[in-house]
């Protein structure tokens, strides 16, 4: 579980860092913001998975399964928002190329 802890935080880390790269070259509205920006939010939604897991481990395998470790699954919903918006860019991408096309 660590293994995989580490890689959705190492993907979250290298998206955001590729897509603050198109960012600073002016790159908003394009297919690669656009995949980097899912990337992140899918990100997001597995860490808030594997949060969750880890409390149900550490719960399974203590000795009080009612310890008092909060479930803080917050990240979730801020992953399926930031999939959202990767979706109007995906939107917002094609309007721009289709209007490349039609100038």
């Amino acid at each position: 579980m660590s293994v995989v802890t580490s890689a959705v935080w190492f993907t979250c880390i290298f998206a955001l860092h590729q897509l603050f790269g198109n960012y600073s070259h002016a790159d908003i509205f394009t297919r690669g913001s656009v995949h980097y920006l899912r990337l992140v939010g899918i990100a997001c939604v597995l860490w808030g998975i594997m949060k969750i897991l880890w409390v149900g481990l550490s719960r399974a395998l203590s000795s009080h399964p009612l310890s008092s470790v909060q479930v803080s699954a917050e990240i979730i919903p801020i992953g399926i928002i930031v999939l959202i918006v990767a979706w109007f860019m995906d939107m917002a991408t094609d309007l721009q190329e289709e209007n490349e096309l039609t100038v």
